[in-house]
């Protein structure tokens, strides 16, 4: 029972830092305030909830768990909150990089983490023929300029225009369909090294604009793509 005890009190006394270089920005939508967490690192992105954000606020390496718990339950009485629970969420931020432990080696292990992760991403994008994910540059202060504009996009009239024309590609195939069909690449022809370029080329200029059209959403709802969450 003493070694319980003694074992839960040093679980209580345990401290943990959030990286000071992490930039936390709120974001507000039609429901609620909530908050995204910048790793210029890594250049990921995280959310977290108000009270995520609030325990957040306290772990900066002078604050035990216990004082976190208590000061989380006073602010969000009658709410409770575990000290496994606590546990829990400290552990994801260690492993997610965005907080450190004590140890004079905390910068090496960040550092460490990500380069564990980054080939650990790198093996996943190789392993995956339709999907590459290569970060190159922020596209925000150039969308900056379409903010505006992008709202015609979200409206309704441009709804209608987009379902005319889908519309009358739909009936255009329909009218040429035995032609489509006869212009069909076989199946050598499928996997030559002319079609296969042109295939890539198609389809990452089609992802391209898909992604562009979510950025593009984002900026005309006011969202900040910077911070915006993967």
């Amino acid at each position: 029972m003493a070694d319980k005890s003694h074992s839960l009190d040093r679980r209580k006394q345990v401290r943990v830092r959030l990286r000071a270089s992490l930039l936390i920005t709120a974001q507000t939508d039609s429901v609620s305030t909530y908050h995204v967490v910048h790793d210029p690192i890594s250049r990921r992105n995280f959310r977290c909830e108000d009270d995520q954000r609030f325990a957040m606020g306290l772990m900066d390496g002078k604050h035990s768990l216990d004082e976190i718990q208590r000061a989380y339950e006073e602010k969000y009485r009658p709410r409770r909150l575990s000290l496994e629970e606590l546990e829990a969420f400290a552990a994801r931020l260690l492993e997610d990089g965005l907080a450190e432990n004590e140890s004079p080696l905390a910068g090496r292990l960040v550092l460490a983490r990500e380069k564990k992760r980054r080939r650990q991403q790198l093996w996943r994008n190789l392993s995956s023929v339709l999907f590459f994910r290569i970060p190159l540059i922020d596209p925000g202060p150039a969308l900056d300029r379409f903010q505006g504009r992008a709202r015609l996009l979200c409206s309704y009239w441009f709804l209608a225009l987009s379902l005319i024309v889908w519309l009358g590609a739909l009936l255009l195939l329909a009218g040429n369909w035995n032609e489509f069909i006869a212009r069909l690449p076989g199946y050598q022809e499928f996997f030559s090294f002319r079609f296969l370029f042109y295939f890539w080329l198609t389809l990452g200029l089609a992802k391209i604009c898909h992604e562009l059209g979510h950025a593009l959403c984002c900026k005309a709802m006011g969202a900040s793509l910077a911070r915006a969450m993967r």
